[in-house]
């Protein structure tokens, strides 16, 4: 009896010991994950713009060490950002909050802190391209550049209230921009809104401005290095 009694002793024992252990496994994951929050960024690449309302988000779209290409959302004030579809609800937000301090297209080395997505930028210096990954062109509706082996042809730009499969749901003072893209003989077509990004065999496409009315259209044309 003695015995059946000091096994059951030491099985609630080990039980109590690995629910305390649990429970401060759990309790500590926040922190670790608020740590990888706060990391320094240093990264240099193009400053794009985003616009799916009257209210801009600016990104920096730049080169990983593995030759992908990525966008980080770019603060350049100590406020809260305000994106909706990047889940910021409820948010509020000024038009003059985050005003840029460079020209769209601008190619710029950035340092500041990762906050999930975002980039609260602590500096921003216009620098010179000497890798040669970016290249930026303005088409008229009908016409072709190309950038190394990557040829890019406008087809449309306009602009209309409604959703369109595939790019969403966005106002009729928001342009669209209809491309065909032809890389390393793969050719394909894509209809984006300026700040989009398309990538596609090592490279990245984005429409920078779009002007309906002109009917024509700024690409940055992001090619990775090899290595």
């Amino acid at each position: 009896m003695l015995g059946k009694l000091f096994v059951a002793l030491l099985l609630v024992a080990g039980l109590v010991v690995w629910a305390q252990k649990d429970f401060r496994t759990v309790n500590q994951q926040p922190a670790s994950v608020a740590e990888a929050y706060n990391e320094n960024f240093v990264a240099e690449g193009v400053v794009i713009s985003y616009q799916s309302s009257d209210i801009p988000t600016y990104f920096l779209l730049y080169e990983t060490e593995d030759g992908s290409f990525l966008r980080k959302e770019l603060r350049f004030t100590s406020a809260r950002g305000c994106n909706i579809q990047a889940g910021d609800l409820p948010c509020a937000t000024t038009r003059n909050g985050n005003l840029l301090p460079v020209a769209l297209g601008t190619y710029v080395r950035v340092t500041g802190v990762k906050d999930a997505q975002r980039v609260v930028v602590e500096s921003i210096e216009e620098r010179e391209d000497h890798t040669g990954s970016f290249s930026t062109v303005s088409l008229r509706v009908g016409e072709t550049a190309t950038a190394g082996d990557v040829e890019i042809t406008l087809m449309r730009v306009y602009a209309e209230s409604g959703c369109e499969l595939f790019l969403g749901c966005y106002g009729e003072d928001i342009p669209r921009v209809l491309f065909r893209t032809e890389v390393s003989g793969d050719t394909s077509q894509a209809r984006l809104i300026p700040g989009m990004i398309k990538t596609t065999s090592g490279t990245a496409i984005v429409p920078l401005t779009a002007d309906v009315e002109g009917e024509r259209a700024e690409f940055v044309i992001a090619r990775g290095q090899e290595r």
